[in-house]
């Protein structure tokens, strides 16, 4: 066989078989041997491609260190223990008392660190890896449980009438004044200048200030975005922020610093804006009793219309009932101008809740929960546990694992006719920390592509400092002593030793 076919035709071939297959070819023969040997990276390198787990360097390139082979590996690894077929790295970074405690939390995790704002006020950034501090605010300059924003390089957080934009500082170095925000009203307030020169003195070696291994997590003042109307929730995203008031969502060029758009909101709803979020083509604001769409484009309620970008929906309910609704816009009213033939499908609905194994309290002990969704996965945090429902794992795609078992009463759609499967492959894990606390608010939940962030008020716990933020790294397999890694977080200090001096069981 290998004799009678082209290289590239066995590349090909290769590519649809597990890892563990691939893995005993080299035991069928010493041919078998030497080609696998002899192509070793290629090979694995297009299994990578095939599956979407790229490293990052390019095809050409000569590959992540250690090679392709031990990289794929590792890959498909991470993604067990994703869908709970492996251990995970649970740890908790724990506040000196010096400091406020925990709210918000964003990670850049291909930059490499981790963004936090404090109940108390202030705002750090602290290496993803040994959680020194790189770069912070102080409480004067980021107020108490700020809402805070963050990507691609920007930072937002909002600042009584108006939003503070900050930007990294290796971005700006070379960005003449005159492609800054040039409006008056727009421009870094004094607050934000005087801010900026505190953390310079503090973070910036001014012999080092184009190093850019220096001035990684160092932000510099951007822009001030001072509103017309007093907002309640916003959302950044590709380059855009949308906030919105109760009858008002507005649409911002975050680069620019100027307003794109403005969409009138019925201001009629009931309930309270809890968050909005948007896509290409659409602005959703969720109420505390309803959600409304809106379209881009037109500025009103939509219709019913295929969308490119944003096709689905992930609901988390008062009751904390986890709804999935698989190509969403299938819920939206028919315009009148649509043609019978072209109206899409009902939507197939799956009620995660009825496959997680719930405890049963009364309505009055529930409290608010969280959900976050990135790369096809959703994070869950409420009364009940933790979880992370991938949709569509790779390890199903490849057939790495057996499929996960079907349960017809999960299926939940609208019309009983309609029978399509929606995301047959959903795998859904619980993420635990041992037995150290029993959650009684969640106020951050972030999922990057190799970990799940979290802080928390603890029911219980020792010091009873209060909150406390958690990681549970997907990428590493859990420390051999069974104790969760405890790392002490110092703002004076510029190197922090991890501690692991409670004995709490992973």
């Amino acid at each position: 066989m290998l004799s009678s076919l082209p290289v590239e035709t066995l590349f090909e071939i290769l590519q649809y078989l597990s890892l563990s297959t691939i893995a005993s070819l080299s035991t069928l023969s010493k041919s078998w041997l030497a080609f696998m040997t002899t192509n070793e990276s290629s090979i694995y390198r297009n299994i990578s491609m095939r599956y979407g787990c790229t490293s990052g360097d390019g095809e050409d390139s000569a590959g992540p260190p250690g090679g392709w082979k031990a990289w794929t590996i590792r890959q498909f690894q991470t993604e067990l223990r994703w869908v709970g077929k492996h251990p995970g790295n649970p740890y908790m970074v724990k506040l000196s008392k010096n400091m406020g405690n925990f709210y918000g939390i964003k990670v850049d995790e291909e930059a490499g660190y981790v963004i936090n704002t404090f109940i108390d006020g202030g705002l750090v950034v602290s290496d993803i890896r040994d959680h020194r501090i790189l770069w912070s605010l102080e409480k004067d300059f980021c107020h108490d449980c700020v809402q805070c924003e963050y990507d691609d390089g920007y930072l937002v957080f909002n600042r009584y009438d108006h939003y503070k934009v900050w930007r990294r500082r290796i971005d700006v170095l070379d960005i003449p004044d005159e492609a800054r925000p040039s409006r008056s009203q727009n421009r870094p307030d004094d607050e934000m200048v005087k801010g900026n020169r505190i953390a310079e003195g503090r973070y910036l070696d001014t012999s080092r200030s184009r190093d850019p291994n220096h001035l990684r997590g160092q932000f510099a003042p951007w822009a001030r975005l001072v509103l017309p109307d007093h907002s309640r929730m916003f959302r950044l995203a590709r380059g855009t922020l949308l906030v919105s008031s109760g009858s008002t969502a507005f649409m911002y060029d975050i680069e620019k610093a100027e307003l794109q758009q403005t969409i009138e909101v019925d201001a009629t709803h009931v309930g309270q804006i809890r968050y909005v979020d948007f896509s290409d083509q659409h602005i959703l604001i969720v109420r505390a009793l309803q959600l409304n769409v809106y379209d881009r484009e037109t500025g009103l309620p939509v219709s019913c219309k295929e969308a490119a970008l944003g096709l689905h929906l992930a609901i988390l309910t008062l009751s904390f009932r986890v709804i999935l609704v698989q190509d969403f816009w299938r819920l939206l009213p028919v315009s009148p101008s649509f043609s019978p033939t072209s109206v899409p499908s009902t939507p197939l609905l799956k009620d995660i809740s009825k496959q997680i194994d719930f405890y049963i309290e009364p309505p009055f002990a529930q409290r608010d929960g969280r959900l976050a969704y990135d790369r096809g996965r959703v994070a869950v945090a409420s009364t009940y546990g933790i979880y992370v429902l991938t949709l569509d794992s790779v390890l199903d795609q490849f057939g790495e694992i057996a499929l996960p078992p079907k349960d017809d009463s999960l299926e939940m759609p609208l019309d009983p006719a309609e029978r399509d499967p929606s995301w047959p492959d959903l795998r859904v894990r619980e993420v635990s920390f041992g037995n150290i606390f029993s959650t009684e608010t969640v106020p951050s939940l972030q999922l990057t592509e190799t970990r799940l962030y979290l802080s928390v008020f603890p029911k219980y716990f020792r010091d009873k400092r209060g909150e406390n933020m958690w990681c549970y790294d997907f990428a590493s397999p859990p420390s051999g002593s069974g104790i969760v890694r405890v790392v002490e977080m110092e703002i004076t200090e510029r190197v922090l030793t991890p501690v692991a001096h409670f004995g709490f069981p992973q």
